[in-house]
């Protein structure tokens, strides 16, 4: 993906509760892209690099706790503790009274113009007041955004070249992504991890191919070559002007003058999985809450499932959905229900177990009647009425369930004195004798005839 996809996706994830890897050539800009995501959104930025870490830059330190005769970590302070608005972040670190103090107001007035962001970005101010030579103004001010930095409410936490990272690193690391905490730190609920790490280029230091740490990563892939080739003109023309002109013109010539020729590969298949499978659905939330793009949301639910699935997902379309059946009823829709092919009835069927399962006002029951009914008279496949049924009894024992759905006279027993006068889908079966004979033939493997 290109660099803007790339920003979308990570507050994407960020939004949606899922942990992105970032994968991609050394020297692309992972890093870059995430601060500038960051810089852009308002959000704070820590950078870790875990392959200089050990384990006790994250887990702390041991300390005695003499009063509770307990043994304690201490965290370590390169980790967000929040509690400060970005508003009271950038009143602290007080940015424009150090521009007025180094330049006569002429000046200030003109880089103001040029660049309002200089007020309340202390990345910007530092770059103006160092290269005025203001280094001592500039190094006051990047101490202090370092400092508050972890204070901020909001931000991402970003570990980088996590698969260079020792095997212990690792581990803690794992407890850090999957339950947001280690050992007595949590990381404040407004702060998001995002990893990254190089291609798996021949150099390995840790067991980072373990599948179970890998399904709790969306893997976002930054793409060098073409695709992110006037996006990386862009950026050096602005930070370098003129002098970047013989380099770019040499470089985009052939995209290995610039990227170079080793092939990247992450070194294993992103597979699905059902963990992964409900990060797609809080993906899916987060996109109806936030309207992401289109681009991002498939990137994402890629890195979480595999490109095939990603696709084969965005492009299924079933003719009849859960929604409608509720909303219109099964009669209105008769004509497409017979159209439908078997994986998309067994679709529909789980879909709608989904919205039903345990419901017990009449609407619900209702139409999970009529489209019992559908299945054993005019379903192609039978089997999948009697699964549909087996479903939708709230019952725990599968044999019990079984009977139910087969034995009309154990129905009557359980729905006389397990339910009550609670409605459920048993209680509709027993109030609906001739679906309830059809539905137990079916399950025997008698044949009911189709309706005239």
């Amino acid at each position: 993906m290109n660099i803007d996809t790339l920003k979308k996706a990570i507050l994407l994830c960020k939004e949606a509760g899922v942990t992105p890897h970032i994968w991609g050539h050394r020297g692309l800009g992972k890093s870059q892209v995430t601060a500038q995501t960051c810089a852009e959104n308002n959000l704070g930025f820590i950078d870790m690099r875990l392959s200089q870490c050990e384990a006790s830059d994250l887990r702390g330190l041991p300390c005695a706790d003499r009063d509770n005769n307990q043994t304690v970590f201490l965290p370590p302070n390169d980790l967000p503790v929040g509690g400060m608005t970005f508003d009271e972040f950038t009143e602290e670190l007080q940015i424009l009274p150090t521009l007025e103090q180094c330049l006569d107001e002429k000046d200030l007035a003109g880089a103001l113009d040029a660049n309002p962001a200089l007020a309340t970005n202390p990345t910007e101010a530092c770059k103006l007041l160092a290269g005025l030579g203001f280094n001592r103004e500039a190094d006051a001010i990047a101490r202090k955004r370092a400092e508050n930095t972890r204070k901020l409410d909001h931000g991402i936490l970003f570990l980088d070249e996590i698969n260079r990272a020792q095997d212990d690193v690792l581990q803690a690391v794992f407890q850090l992504v999957l339950d947001r905490r280690i050992g007595s730190y949590v990381l404040p609920t407004g702060w998001h991890i995002v990893c990254a790490g190089n291609f798996m280029e021949g150099y390995m230091t840790n067991g980072f191919t373990d599948p179970a740490f890998l399904d709790r990563f969306a893997h976002l892939t930054l793409d060098g070559g073409e695709l992110t080739l006037e996006e990386w003109v862009n950026f050096i023309s602005n930070h370098h002007g003129d002098m970047a002109a013989p380099v770019i013109e040499f470089a985009t010539q052939n995209v290995k003058h610039l990227d170079g020729d080793i092939k990247g590969e992450i070194g294993f298949s992103i597979q699905p999985s059902r963990r992964s499978w409900e990060a797609v659905i809080r993906v899916e939330k987060a996109c109806d809450d936030s309207g992401f793009s289109a681009d991002a949301k498939l990137a994402v639910i890629a890195g979480l499932v595999g490109h095939e699935a990603a696709v084969a997902y965005s492009h299924y379309s079933c003719p009849v959905r859960p929604r409608d059946l509720i909303s219109r009823g099964v009669a209105a829709y008769e004509s497409k229900l017979k159209e439908l092919r078997r994986a998309q009835m067994t679709g529909l069927c789980w879909g709608l177990v989904s919205y039903l399962k345990g419901k017990t006002d009449e609407k619900s029951l209702t139409v999970a009647r009529d489209f019992v009914k559908f299945l054993v008279v005019h379903g192609s496949d039978k089997d999948i009425a009697v699964a549909f049924a087996n479903m939708m009894i709230d019952v725990k024992d599968q044999k019990l369930r079984s009977a139910l759905v087969s034995n009309p006279a154990v129905a009557r027993l359980v729905g006389r004195y397990k339910t009550g006068n609670k409605k459920t889908f048993i209680t509709m079966l027993q109030d609906d004798p001739e679906l309830q004979d059809l539905l137990s033939k079916t399950a025997w493997g008698s044949e009911p005839e189709e309706s005239k």
